[in-house]
């Protein structure tokens, strides 16, 4: 699981040492690398699978009400093609 997976899909920065200590608590063999955690699940966690499931689950364990309320920023560019341009095109 990729730091940066991790932070985008939560929104919120989790500390490295409290992440690894949730997967094992979830009874995942955990390596860390740098930005990383290589987790195997336990044979008996069929519900992880993908990165995206860890994420999951290191969110619901670390708690959802742990994660602040902050409304996605999004970027907005508009185009300077306008419509009534297209049809003087056009012909």
């Amino acid at each position: 699981m990729r730091r940066s997976k991790l932070d985008r899909l939560i929104g919120h920065h989790i500390a490295d040492e409290q992440v690894s200590y949730i997967l094992r608590r979830l009874g995942c063999e955990v390596t860390e690398g740098q930005d990383e955690w290589k987790a195997v699940a336990p044979g008996w966690r069929f519900d992880m699978e993908i990165e995206e499931d860890l994420v999951e689950e290191v969110a619901r364990v670390y708690g959802y009400n742990n994660i602040p309320d902050e409304p996605i920023q999004a970027g907005l560019i508009m185009g300077t093609h306008r419509e009534a341009d297209s049809v003087v095109e056009a012909g």
